[in-house]
């Protein structure tokens, strides 16, 4: 029957998003080579959007050439799919830094870190942002969006077992959901309404709600 062959389509899409590249930059060269390519292929997708982003412009937009350009990225979609991870990567940076000392924070601290980190990481381009997050889905990458909250949630799981004695919900799992859906619907809304709300009585107000959700008052 006919809708028996979706399953194997949806893998072929599934083994197509877990690789980036077709050939990982190993030397510090072709890291730098993939990095001017990346940078030139925001710039373009700024410039001109996904639908008039090519693969030649961003060979030349980047100083290198066609081949050079795809012995690391098939086609556009390739190209799409690594700026968001780049995109990511870059956003995530200093709050990796400072896991460790997170680690030990109290809650509300850590709670106040991931909020403002999530609004740094939608002020960070935000013309960008909303490009990729828009064409991601469009072109069968949509997983990327769940791996990079799923990593989020991940973080926030392991420190909330960590700190299970201080917290009243005991379904980490659930909890670590909730709090960074509840972070990013928030940071949307707020930007699509007014980016000036992105600033410290938000980050307050959102503290403030979840370690309420976390320490209720006895």
């Amino acid at each position: 029957m006919p809708e028996k062959r979706a399953p194997a389509r949806r893998k072929r899409e599934s083994r197509s998003e877990r690789k980036a590249y077709r050939k990982e930059p190993t030397q510090a060269r072709a890291r730098a080579t993939v990095d001017v390519i990346l940078l030139a292929a925001r710039r373009l997708l700024l410039r001109t959007g996904y639908a008039k982003f090519t693969t030649n412009e961003v060979a030349k937009t980047a100083g290198v050439s066609i081949g050079s350009l795809y012995q690391y990225f098939p086609n556009k979609r390739a190209l799409l799919g690594a700026v968001y991870e780049d995109h990511v990567e870059r956003n995530s940076r200093e709050l990796y830094k400072d896991r460790r000392k997170l680690a030990e924070a109290p809650v509300e601290v850590l709670i106040r870190r991931f909020a403002e980190w999530m609004f740094e990481s939608h002020r960070d381009e935000p013309a960008l942002h909303k490009i990729l997050i828009e064409e991601l889905p469009r072109h069968g990458l949509a997983s990327k969006i769940g791996k990079s909250m799923e990593r989020a949630i991940g973080i926030t799981r392991a420190y909330l077992e960590y700190h299970a004695a201080e917290v009243t919900p005991q379904n980490h799992d659930l909890s670590a959901f909730m709090i960074i859906h509840t972070m990013e619907a928030l940071t949307k809304a707020a930007l699509a309404r007014d980016p000036a709300m992105l600033n410290d009585e938000l980050i307050d107000a959102i503290t403030t709600l979840i370690v309420r959700y976390l320490k209720p008052a006895t």
